[in-house]
């Protein structure tokens, strides 16, 4: 595990475009805050999308990396796409070799990605090749599911002080984003703040792959 004064490089593993803002935006701001530097990775191009934005595939692509960039600007971050069918992320040796190639070249201390029982086929997929192709001594954080649906928490993050800053964040997929999706998305946060403790009004949720040499890990959250 890295020194905790250290600046770490934290890799945020999302499988569409949107992902990282709504599942783990909140804690990444608050470690860009302090100073750290965030890599997010998409896995697949979000094409599907298409069902909100009324394109073709390919430009609903083409819109929705557009919309991740800019989001990622407020973490000062540049995202790496994979470039994926959704929905068709394999759990093959291709794939594996991918991921373990951007692993190589991010060379992360921390990583934050989904959680291997989510409902949705992209993220569970995602989440195991991650698990699987992190160094030694490296952990990675499964986020919360859509709904909170079969996650079990382990930790909290106390988002409060940036949560405005999340729905910007999340606000800039503006093909994906409506008043019923951001709703949804900020009582999943005030049910983990009510959670967690009483002070906290919005939370983000977590928990800790169980790695070797990783389980002090939860220091590293802000």
């Amino acid at each position: 595990m890295p020194d905790k004064l250290k600046i770490m490089t934290i890799a945020a593993f999302g499988a569409h475009p949107d992902d990282i803002d709504i599942y783990m935006g909140g804690t990444l701001l608050l470690l860009h805050q302090a100073g750290h530097r965030i890599v997010p990775v998409v896995a697949t191009c979000g094409e599907l999308g298409n069902q909100m934005t009324g394109l073709p595939p390919d430009e609903t692509w083409l819109l929705r990396e557009a919309e991740q960039r800019q989001s990622m600007l407020m973490l000062d971050a540049i995202p790496l796409f994979l470039g994926y069918g959704d929905q068709l992320l394999a759990d093959d040796s291709e794939t594996r070799a991918k991921i373990r190639q951007i692993m190589q070249q991010i060379k992360p201390d921390l990583v934050f990605t989904h959680d291997t029982h989510d409902y949705c086929f992209d993220h569970r997929i995602l989440a195991r090749l991650v698990v699987d192709s992190i160094s030694a001594g490296v952990a990675v954080f499964h986020a919360d599911t859509p709904g909170g649906v079969g996650f079990e928490p382990q930790f909290y993050v106390n988002i409060d002080e940036v949560f405005n800053k999340k729905l910007e964040m999340m606000n800039r997929h503006i093909s994906q984003m409506n008043a019923s999706v951001l709703e949804m998305h900020e009582k999943q946060a005030f049910f983990r703040g009510l959670a967690c403790r009483w002070d906290a009004r919005y939370c983000e949720a977590f928990r800790l792959a169980r790695l070797p040499y990783c389980m002090d890990a939860y220091k590293y959250l802000p």
